[in-house]
This record gives C-alpha cells, structure tokens and sequence, in this order.
C-alpha cells in the first residue's frame, strides 16, 4: 500500500518483486479485491442478504452493454469461459514478454467486460509485471488464474 501513485509506480513495484500494488487513498473494496487475490477463500461470494459481491463479478457490467435476455447473457458467460480459458493457457505457454502481453491484454479486456473485476485486476498486475520485463514474475501472478475463472465462473452462474 502506497501514497506513491505516480504513473508507471505500479509496474516499478511489481517488478521489484511486491505481490501487489494498492495507492492510496483505499476503499474497503479495493482492499478486499486486492487481499483475495492471495486469500480467494476470504472472500464471500454473497453477502448475508444474499446480493452478490462485486469482487469476483459485477452483474451489471453485461446487462448494461448487452440487456437483461437471461439466454443472451448465458451465451455471452459461456463465450467469456472459453475465450478466458485459451488466453490463460496462452500466458503459461508464453515464451516472451510480447507474447505474455498481448494475451494478458486480450484476457483483462475481456474479464472487464464481462465484469468479471478480480481477474481483470490480477491479469493487470501479471500485465504490469511482463511490461516492465519480469516475465518470471509475471508468469507467477498468472499462477491461479485457471481457479479465479472458474470462481468467477461460478459467481456469474449463480447470477443468473
């Protein structure tokens, strides 16, 4: 956690070997969806009223670019799936920054979308980190991503 939120600060600190970057100032959500990168079990998926939790999937991301049509929205769910699958395949099998990039781009562009906001942010750190020449570093961030889609997954599901 820093007050230091300068451009290109987050890469500098990725590429230095932190596991994370949250600026200040820091809202309790920010916090959260950062933490359960680490500590996905710490995240509740629903709160006790039972309204899901913004961390893992944003339901209104898809229903606001694309409508309410629950078959539409299961369609585009399950496209999301197998387009996320393939670019997390990708970064594990990238042999260079270049190529770790542009699937790290496609695949945080797609999770944004979708709304699925935690992988977003986590395919942005290990993004950051390919940046700033850490492949090593980077293609350990990517560790994990094949378990956040399917929570994600199963977060979008239960939506409905």
């Amino acid at each position: 956690m820093t007050a230091d939120a300068l451009k290109g600060e987050d890469a500098r600190c990725l590429a230095a070997g932190m596991d994370g970057f949250v600026p200040k100032p820091v809202s309790i959500d920010a916090l959260a969806r950062t933490l359960a990168r680490w500590m996905p079990d710490l995240v509740a998926t629903t709160l006790p009223g039972g309204e899901p939790v913004g961390a893992l999937f944003d339901p209104e991301a898809l229903r606001n670019l694309f409508g309410d049509d629950p078959t539409r929205l299961a369609g585009l769910v399950e496209n999301f799936a197998d387009s996320a699958a393939r670019d997390i395949a990708a970064l594990r099998a990238a042999l260079d920054a270049k190529q770790f990039v542009a699937s790290a781009h496609r695949l945080r562009g797609a999770a944004r979308m979708a709304g699925a906001q935690l992988m977003a942010e986590q395919v942005m750190s290990a993004e950051a980190a390919a940046n700033a020449g850490d492949l090593a570093g980077a293609h350990l961030m990517a560790n994990g991503m094949e378990r956040l889609l399917a929570e994600t997954l199963r977060a979008m599901r239960s939506v409905g």
